[in-house]
């Protein structure tokens, strides 16, 4: 499994390489300072990740080098196991004298370091792996660098398509839903497992470091299988020929058009529009892919060859992506806009509506009268404007069952009117909610009434605040206003 000979080949043909990662390193550790230092070296360290694998395992898209490093006395998965291995360690020494430098600075407590030593080994382990393995799907250089970029941008493109998704088809908007897609990426993974390296970030739960573990030794895994299929069972004649193993182009241009054709279709604006009309005023967009689509065709192929299957591959996927689209408004986001924890008692609430008077200008004047005529009996002032500023769930008290309803009420009137087919008029309020299942944002078609102001106002768990002509008072449990500011007086 290990080749001392390769070993120290490796070391002596690559000297200046691992001079060079030594300087930068000792640079890096002794020239900046605490969490900058580390977060410097995780990002050269993700780098190595890359450039130290294609340095050792070049020769297998090179005909003429793959024939000689293969007809050594070494078997197959000594070549490989001894390459892994010298890569996993000039990085992991690299980034672990920087760690060094940072827990003897810090006093950083034995078992902290200890966790950080093993989770970076394991980490810059499983990204090596992860890149390797691809790396061996492809058959030449090129296409092997196109292919990993690919795939390693798989997850960023995924994330960006559910987030456009989520923001044109879900009321409140919730991105919580996208965390599975932080999995996907081992760079990512490698790097909030050694969050313990930044202690001013927010850290992570015992059960979520567990998780990230759990899933880059699935990784390895499936790294493994690939080298031993790819590397070790692989042909020699292989090299520098056309990259056609399904994993490769196959995939990678199918996988990038679905994403692209979900993005498109994230701009479909279901209230002035059919699911047809859009298609029919976006035609350059989806003209556009399918031509990018072909190129990557011909690139793949290495020629300008046609088949009926490719056409009628990307109708098929548009047709696709439209009846997704469609079925996505009908189901109101499939189902997300209402999957929401209705009586969280960890939850805080934000709740902003601004009425104005102003008599130049019709669509602004939404002053409510009973509001109005509250705030004159009350101040002996007519407000020009009103803005309301509702704070819920504060000093960690849970929000009563009357207030729960009001809240409930405001949700399901913003989720009626984002998924209506009725004219667009505005939006003149606007509720946040931070709750245990992430952050939600409203845009409410109405005033809040002055009956919601006061029940809201008798619990513990609210704040309200009215600025009325540049003044601002808090609402008291008994519905008297308290002058808190003054814009004049300070």
């Amino acid at each position: 499994m290990f080749s001392r000979e390769y070993f120290t080949y490796l070391l002596k043909s690559k000297k200046y390489i691992l001079l060079l990662i030594l300087l930068v390193t000792l640079l890096n550790c002794f020239g900046s300072s605490g969490s900058f230092s580390n977060g410097i070296q995780i990002f050269i360290t993700g780098i190595m990740c890359f450039l130290v694998p294609f340095s050792v395992f070049y020769y297998i898209h090179d005909k003429r080098a793959v024939d000689t490093f293969y007809s050594l006395p070494i078997s197959r998965k000594k070549l490989l196991c001894t390459g892994l291995l010298f890569c996993i360690l000039v990085i992991y020494l690299s980034l672990m004298l920087c760690v060094i430098v940072f827990a003897l600075s810090t006093k950083m407590h034995i078992l902290k370091f200890v966790y950080v030593a093993v989770v970076a080994l394991l980490a810059i382990s499983t990204l090596v792996l992860f890149n390797v393995a691809i790396f061996t799907l492809a058959n030449n250089t090129i296409d092997g660098i196109v292919i990993l970029g690919a795939y390693t941008l798989l997850p960023l493109f995924l994330y960006w398509a559910g987030s456009l998704f989520i923001s044109n088809y879900v009321c409140g908007g919730n991105d919580n839903s996208l965390k599975f897609i932080g999995y996907l990426s081992p760079s990512l993974m490698g790097v909030e497992s050694l969050k313990m390296l930044f202690p001013e970030s927010n850290q992570l739960e015992i059960i979520q470091y567990i998780k990230y573990i759990g899933m880059m030794l699935l990784f390895l895994i499936v790294s493994i299988v690939i080298l031993k299929k790819h590397y070790i069972d692989r042909d020699v004649e292989r090299a520098n020929s056309i990259s056609d193993n399904y994993l490769t182009y196959p995939f990678i241009i199918f996988i990038y058009m679905v994403i692209t054709l979900l993005m498109i279709v994230s701009s479909f604006y279901f209230r002035r529009e059919t699911i047809v009309e859009f298609a029919i005023n976006n035609i350059i967009p989806y003209a556009l892919l399918f031509a990018i689509f072909m190129i990557a065709y011909f690139l793949y192929k290495r020629k300008l060859t046609f088949s009926y299957k490719i056409p009628l591959i990307y109708i098929v996927a548009m047709i696709g992506s439209l009846i997704f689209g469609q079925l996505a408004y009908s189901t109101r986001g499939f189902g997300l806009a209402n999957s929401y924890i209705k009586n969280d008692n960890k939850a805080t609430y934000n709740f902003y509506n601004y009425q104005s008077s102003n008599p130049q200008y019709v669509e602004d004047n939404n002053l409510d009268p009973e509001l109005s005529n509250y705030i004159k009996d009350n101040l002996n002032i007519y407000p020009q404007y009103i803005d309301i500023d509702i704070r819920g769930g504060l000093n960690k008290v849970s929000v009563n069952e009357d207030s729960l309803k009001i809240i409930e009420k405001f949700r399901n009137n913003a989720i009626e009117n984002f998924y209506s087919k009725s004219e667009y008029d505005g939006y003149i309020s606007n509720m946040n909610i931070s709750g245990t299942d992430g952050y939600r944002n409203y845009w409410v078609h109405e005033n809040i009434a002055l009956a919601d102001i006061l029940q809201l106002a008798k619990d513990d768990g609210f704040e309200i605040y009215l600025t009325i002509n540049d003044n601002t008072y808090r609402v008291n449990k008994d519905g008297t206003l308290l002058l808190v500011a003054n814009t004049y007086l300070g």
